[in-house]
C-alpha cells in the first residue's frame, strides 16, 4: 500500500541558478545595463552638485537626520577639491558651469564659516 495514490512528478525542476534560459548573473548585469542607461549623463555641473552636497552633508545639512552630524574637515576638503577644479579648468568651462562653481563655492564657504564660528549668518 506504500506508494498507492501517489504518483512521481514527471516535471523537471527549474535550475534555480538559471532564469529563462540566462544565470542569475546575466540577468542582473542585464538590469544593471538598463539602469545605467536611464540615468542621466554626468556633466560638470552635476558633478560639482554632486561635491557640494556632499560638502553640505558634513556641514550638518542632512535632511531627515535627527542628529547634526558635522565633519569640518571632510567639508573643507570637498569645498578645496571644488576649488581646485575650478583653477584647473579655467578656460575650459562655459558661462553657466563658471557661474555654477562661483556660487558653489561662496555658499559653501559662508556655510563652512558659519558652522566653524567664525562669522554668525
Amino acid at each position: 500500500m506504500g506508494n498507492r495514490g501517489k504518483r512521481k512528478s514527471n516535471t523537471i525542476e527549474k535550475d534555480p541558478l538559471k532564469e529563462g534560459g540566462k544565470s542569475k548573473k546575466e540577468t542582473q548585469e542585464k538590469r544593471e545595463e538598463e539602469g545605467r542607461k536611464k540615468d542621466p549623463p554626468i556633466t560638470f555641473s552635476s558633478f560639482i552638485m554632486s561635491l557640494a552636497a556632499s560638502a553640505l552633508v558634513n556641514l550638518g545639512g542632512a535632511p531627515g537626520k535627527e542628529k547634526e552630524r558635522v565633519d569640518l574637515t571632510a567639508a573643507r576638503q570637498i569645498i578645496d577639491i571644488i576649488d581646485m577644479l575650478k583653477k584647473k579648468t579655467e578656460g575650459n568651462r562655459t558661462e553657466e558651469e563658471t557661474r555654477l562653481i562661483e556660487e558653489v563655492l561662496y555658499e559653501l564657504r559662508m556655510a563652512y564659516l558659519a558652522k566653524s564660528k567664525f562669522i554668525k549668518l
